[in-house]
């Protein structure tokens, strides 16, 4: 979690600052909930202004803590969403969608960035369409969602090193297929396995546990 506010990340593992992030969210969440949605707007304003702080050389103590708090940085999309959950108003969900793309583009000036966004939005306008149909599909959406949280970094940087890819679109899609694929072979038949897997351990620990237990006789004298 120190990650969160002291921004030097792990050399080997740097997306563990992201978790960290995501972490002090989940333990402000209760305060948000009881906050009035004016404030809630307030803040990711305040946020988006962190977000689009511009990076250069020399500037001050105060102004380099500024634009590495990613805590405050990276709130606006995580409090768009907790808007969403409790509003389900189409139009505000469009108008996020639009303001959180915009943000995406002019801070990082990447498509990946702002498709992400967009993307995101539009899974959940999809979702609320009410529609029987799409229910399964989300459903294994969101199966998918953790696959590709762990294969999409090293995805991308494959592509580029073997492949000189850099398209957006096709990063995701490529990302998204190693994702069905380590969720179909590994995920599903782990899950599948499971059982019987922690039937054989207990079977195996019980036969242990009799083996080393001493006779009747003896623990008797």
């Amino acid at each position: 979690m120190v990650q969160t506010f002291l921004v030097k990340s792990i050399a080997f593992n740097g997306v563990v600052w992201s978790l960290a992030v995501e972490a002090s969210f989940y333990v402000v969440s209760p305060l948000l909930r009881r906050t009035p949605i004016q404030v809630v707007v307030a803040l990711i304003v305040v946020s988006a202004a962190f977000y689009l702080l511009p990076t250069f050389e020399g500037s001050g103590i105060i102004y380099t803590v500024a634009i590495k708090a990613n805590s405050a940085k990276y709130f606006w999309p995580y409090a768009m969403g907790f808007l969403l959950y409790y509003n389900r108003s189409t139009v505000l969900a469009c108008a996020l969608c639009a303001t959180g793309c915009a943000l995406a583009w002019l801070a990082e000036d990447q498509q990946l960035a702002a498709m992400t966004v967009g993307a995101s939005f539009g899974v959940l306008l999809l979702a609320r369409s009410g529609a029987g149909w799409n229910s399964r599909a989300l459903d294994y959406l969101g199966d998918l969602s953790y696959p590709l949280y762990l294969v999409h970094l090293p995805t991308f940087i494959l592509c580029y090193k073997l492949f000189g890819w850099t398209t957006p679109w096709v990063l995701l899609a490529t990302a998204s297929c190693v994702a069905i694929a380590t969720y179909e072979l590994i995920d599903i038949r782990l899950k599948r396995a499971g059982p019987a897997c922690l039937n054989r351990l207990s079977a195996s620990i019980s036969g242990a546990s009799a083996g080393i237990r001493p006779p009747r006789g003896a623990a008797e004298g």
